[in-house]
């Protein structure tokens, strides 16, 4: 097998801002028989560079296009912005073949959890807000499930057509820590991932609300008892009449 040149085609199948890009596309043979290709390429997101990109290596002939599998480096499903190199066996995928050769980088986002953020404590009874994002998350119908220790507690929601989801919290759910919110598509098997986890505390704690109890209970006491008499002489009243207390 003899690679006498390889012309790079990328092709940019992605709908979102300028800010994402690849650029700098080069390709190398390696050895004398062309055993060896090595494909260097920038994948650019000026926008988000903590998201994570599917990066996947096709090859363009005579009209057809072919993904390369024996491949390594930078493809796969954990491709982070920046300058990548990917190495191509061609000898395993084509043993015989002679002349010039194109290339395709696909990169597409993989659908990741932004909010909640790790060990954010939320309270029963409050408002918080999930974000999210990935490649057909908006189209596709997406399941929100609350788990804690990889087991599943409830369900929260099912939304299509957005990225965020404002949870107000069910006071049924018992405070805890090791919460995660778990995202799946109903159509996109490939929409599937849990958030960070977080901590579900009561309203107000435990103490706080066990101090006002008290303290209400000694004011009505104080109210009910106090005696009319400054000398104190006086007897006390009656006990007031059991309505007194009904709510």
């Amino acid at each position: 097998m003899r690679i006498t040149t390889a012309i790079i085609l990328c092709l940019f199948q992605w709908g979102w801002s300028s800010g994402q890009q690849i650029r700098d596309i080069r390709a190398e043979v390696k050895d004398m028989e062309g055993r060896q290709v090595e494909i260097s390429y920038v994948l650019e997101d000026l926008v988000n560079k903590e998201v994570t990109y599917k990066v996947d290596l096709y090859i363009i002939n005579n009209g057809k296009r072919d993904r390369l599998y024996s491949v390594s480096g930078g493809v796969g499903d954990s491709i982070q912005a920046g300058a990548h190199t990917i190495l191509w066996k061609a000898d395993q995928e084509f043993s015989r073949y002679r002349g010039y050769i194109s290339f395709e980088i696909r990169a597409v986002k993989n659908f990741m959890i932004l909010e909640p953020s790790l060990n954010v404590i939320m309270r029963r009874g409050k408002n918080y807000t999930f974000e999210w994002f990935g490649e057909g998350s908006i189209s596709d119908t997406l399941v929100l499930e609350l788990y804690q220790f990889n087991t599943r507690i409830s369900p929260i929601a099912s939304v299509i057509g957005r990225n965020q989801y404002t949870w107000e919290i069910p006071k049924r759910i018992s405070p805890g820590e090791d919460y995660q919110l778990r995202i799946y598509g109903k159509n996109n098997p490939s929409i599937d991932a849990k958030s960070k986890k977080f901590i579900i505390k009561r309203q107000l704690p435990l103490a706080v609300q066990i101090g006002a109890s008290v303290l209400a209970a000694g004011i009505v006491a104080g109210i009910i008892f106090l005696p009319d008499d400054p000398t104190g002489n006086e007897r006390l009243p009656d006990p007031p009449a059991k309505d007194l207390f009904r709510n």
